[in-house]
Formats: structure tokens, sequence, C-alpha cells
């Protein structure tokens, strides 16, 4: 694992100047708000005021930590992350261990672990999903046992204060305790769980914003449209199932941890079920209510969990069934599926770190020099506001309760976008054009001096960007400061617009 992701940095590092990039902007969300909350005692994207912006408030606080003894500094997740790669390894092997996996099924395991979740890549996002992983284990571990421990009681909300879709796990766990008379144990399990939540849910209502982090809100699978009969999609295991099937990484998973628990029901021990049986009820419920994909890294966790599930019960499967091959061709199978994601990841990463350094990076070193401390107005806001001391207005949402509140009304129009940029008093805006389509296009008071386009996209928004004068009076001066930035942009970058004649 480590070999591997030493040579996946210095892969990127080609496509990044030699300089550490991180291989989505969200990464850098995370940093901005850490070093405001370790300098400024603000948690938000800027030092200005409070955005509910963070979807996992553990690893945000976690950063913070840091940089309050430490400083900021952009390495800090690398670090974690390789830490956390190395504790989810051991974790996975504790797990097949105790289960008395035998060592070839440990060892073939936790290969598939490294390249199918995918590890290294997942280093390279820079943000809190193998820490995701390296709890979902622990707690799924914890469960297992003959009698669940106050450890669960530990390992709960830490998993929910890392991501809310923990809340997809514990309340399967708390479905399975409660059908082994342990309802007392699951209530309170259900309670420890909720806490953090509710404590970001009250903290974020008393700054005005919603109960829960707008990525949540904006990118989950149910926040639009629900009407009428649509709203059975709330009950828990009504929705999801098309979502399975589009998703076969996924399907693979559940379907070998199916036929698996079918082939073991009558087994003496019930352990080997209860990892099967949480493990798919978790997957069923994150396809319904969450996302996947966005540079493979929103189901990292269940492809994990699920590796070690299927690993534990086909270890010595071959000597129940017939043919004795079965369970070996089955595995071999679901990992070829798997296994089509899991490549690709890694053949994509060092592009998605080139893509971030040739467009966001130099975003955000462009308005650190030309518009410190000014208002500004962007669709990305990740790298710019690490990078940048700015007045962000998020026309995405994710760091503006306003816009967040104009989308979920259905208000979000371009005559709402130049109210807001005309209000907050912004100079320049810098934003993917096809976004504002949905809401009519860019105001047409704005003024346009140049966009900058990359050769081939893999995780951005939009391969060309464009820089627009919010105020008429600015552009003039926009065009100038991109004229003499220019030079400095990476040769990969093409330029475009008035600036460039």
């Amino acid at each position: 694992m480590l070999v591997a992701v030493g040579v996946l940095v210095a892969w990127s590092w080609r496509y990044s100047s030699g300089h550490l990039v991180y291989a989505l902007d969200d990464a850098y969300i995370h940093l901005a708000m850490a070093r405001n909350l370790a300098e400024h005692g603000v948690f938000g994207v800027t030092r200005y005021g409070f955005t509910s912006s963070s979807s996992s408030p553990l690893w945000t606080l976690v950063l913070a930590g840091v940089f309050a003894i430490f400083g900021a500094r952009d390495w800090v997740p690398l670090a974690f992350n390789v830490l956390f790669a190395a504790s989810l390894l051991a974790v996975a092997d504790r797990v097949l261990q105790t289960h008395g996996a035998r060592p070839r099924s440990r060892l073939l395991a936790l290969v598939a672990v490294v390249v199918l979740t995918p590890v290294p890549p997942l280093v390279l996002v820079g943000q809190e999903h193998l820490l995701h992983a390296t709890l979902t284990l622990v707690f799924a571990a914890l469960l297992t046992w003959a009698a669940p421990s106050a450890a669960l009681l530990l390992v709960a909300p830490a998993l929910t204060a890392t991501r809310y879709e923990g809340l997809f796990l514990v309340f399967i766990a708390c479905l399975v305790l409660a059908a082994r008379r342990r309802s007392s144990f699951a209530l309170a399990l259900g309670v420890v769980s909720l806490l953090p939540p509710a404590v970001y849910g009250l903290v974020s209502l008393a700054h005005g914003w919603y109960a829960l982090p707008n990525p949540v809100i904006l990118k989950g699978a149910l926040g639009e449209g629900l009407a009428g009969w649509g709203r059975l999609a709330l009950v828990p295991f009504l929705g999801g199932w098309g979502e399975l099937v589009r998703t076969p990484h996924v399907l693979a998973l559940v379907m070998l941890a199916a036929v698996t628990l079918v082939a073991r029901w009558r087994s003496p021990s019930s352990r080997e079920g209860t990892l099967l049986i949480v493990f798919i009820g978790t997957a069923i419920l994150h396809l319904q209510y969450a996302r996947t994909g966005w540079f493979y890294r929103y189901e990292a966790y269940l492809v994990v969990f699920g590796i070690v599930a299927a690993a534990v019960a086909l270890d010595g499967l071959g000597d129940r069934v017939r043919p004795r091959w079965l369970p070996a061709a089955l595995a071999s199978a679901v990992a070829l599926v798997c296994a089509v994601r899991g490549v690709r990841a890694h053949l994509e990463t060092p592009g998605a770190v080139g893509n971030i350094y040739e467009q966001q990076i130099q975003m955000g070193r462009f308005l650190a020099r030309y518009y410190p401390g000014e208002s500004v107005a962007a669709n990305d806001i990740g790298a710019i506001d690490w990078l940048a001391d700015l007045r962000v207005l998020d026309l995405w949402g994710l760091a503006s309760r306003e816009v967040a509140e104009a989308k979920l009304t259905g208000r979000y129009t371009t005559a709402v976008i130049a109210e807001l940029a005309r209000s907050r008093g912004d100079r320049v805006a810098v934003i993917y054009e096809r976004w504002l389509d949905a809401a009519g296009g860019v105001p047409p008071e704005w003024i346009r001096a140049g966009r900058w386009r990359v050769a081939r996209n893999v995780v951005l928004g939009d391969r060309t960007v464009a820089f627009y004068a919010v105020d008429p009076t600015e552009a003039a001066a926009l065009a100038d400061h991109l004229r003499v930035f220019a030079p400095e942009l990476p040769p990969g970058v093409a330029q475009m617009g008035p600036y460039t004649r």
C-alpha cells in the first residue's frame, strides 16, 4: 500500500509541477475551514463568518487542532490519510483474524481492499473517507461480538461525526440488536450516534443556517422532487434499488454477500451472517438516501466493508458447498467487476491532480494577488478560499445560505444571482458558465473578460472557467490583471476571450 501511494504521489507531482495538490477541490474546503477555526475561531470557509459547508465536522476539527499547534500546512491531510490507510489495513486484518480467516484469504482480501477501495487515490483525495472506512470496520467488528460492549457507544458518535452516512450503519445495527432482544442497548446506541449531528445542527441553527450541512442537503439523493407518492422513497428500504442496479461494483458486492449469506444460513456461527446482513442493509440505505461516485469516494467505505464481510464468510465455505471451487469463482467474478473501478481510479488520479493544479490552484493564486479581501462570486470555492483571503458568494450554495435557500425553494434564477452579487458588492465572478444555465444563464450585465480551458477534464465541474466583471467599472482592470498573470499559467491551460486580444 505504501509503495502504491508513493508511486501515485510521485506520478501526480509530474502533473502539478512538483507541488502537493489534492485530487478534488473539496479537500481545500476542509483546509480553509480548519485554518479559519484555528486562527480566527470561525467555523467557515472564510474568516468572516460561520458557514455550514463541512459534511465531516470531525475531520475539520481534527485538522483545526493540528493547525492550532503546528500552523496551517497543506500536507496534513496527506499525512493523516497515510496513517488512516495503514490503520484500515490493520483493522481489516484484525477482523479477518478474529473470524478465523486463513492467511491466504487474509492476504487476498487486504490486496483487494488496497486496489478496489481504492486506497491510494483516496489518500490523494485529501478527505475523511479512509477514516470513515476504518471506523466502519471497527464498528462492524464490535457489533459481531457475542455481547456488544460499551466500546460501540464510543465508536458510534465518532462514526457519525466523521460522515453522516454512518447513521445508516448505526440504524441497521440497532435493528440487529433489537432482534437479539438488546433493545435498551440499541436505544442507547441510537441516542449517542445522534449526538454529533444534533450538536452540529443546534450550532448551525443558532447561526441562521440549516440543521444539516449544506453539502448533505444539496448533494443528497432525495433533495429534490419529492411529491405525492414520491414521498414513499423516504421509507427505509423502499428506495435505492434502481441506484443499486446502476452501481455495478456495489451491486456485485451485495449479490455476493446475499449468496454467501444463504449458503451459510445454517452455519452454527452467526457472526459472519451478522456482518453480511449489516453490510447489505447499510448499502441499500446508502443508495436510497446518499450519493455514489464523485471520484470514487462516497461509497468507498461500502467497498471496504463488502470485501471484508465477504472474505470472512467465504473463507472455508468451499468445504461446505459443491462444487468446492464455486466460492472462489464468485469472488473472482466480483473482483473483476470492482477492478474496473479500482484500476480506473488509479489511472485517473494524476490527471485529477493536474486538473486541480491547472484550474483551481491558478484561480486561487490569481485572486490572492489581485483581489485580497474583496467580495468575489464563484461556484468552486475550496482552493480559492485556501489560497486567498476572500469574501465569497458561493453560487453553488455550499458556503452561501441565501443561494442554498434559493435553490431549495425553486427561486434560483439569473435575477436572484445578480441581486445577491450586487447587494454584496462583488467585483468579479470566477465561474463555470454552464452551471448557471438551469437558473437562466449568467446575468447579462456582467462583462466577461476571458476564459481558461484545460485540455482534459477528469474531476472539474467544467474544463472552462470564465472571469466576469460583476461591476462594469472593473472590466478593464480585470482584463489587465488576466493579461499580466497569463505567463504564469501552466502550459496546458488555453486562454481565450477579450483579454487575449
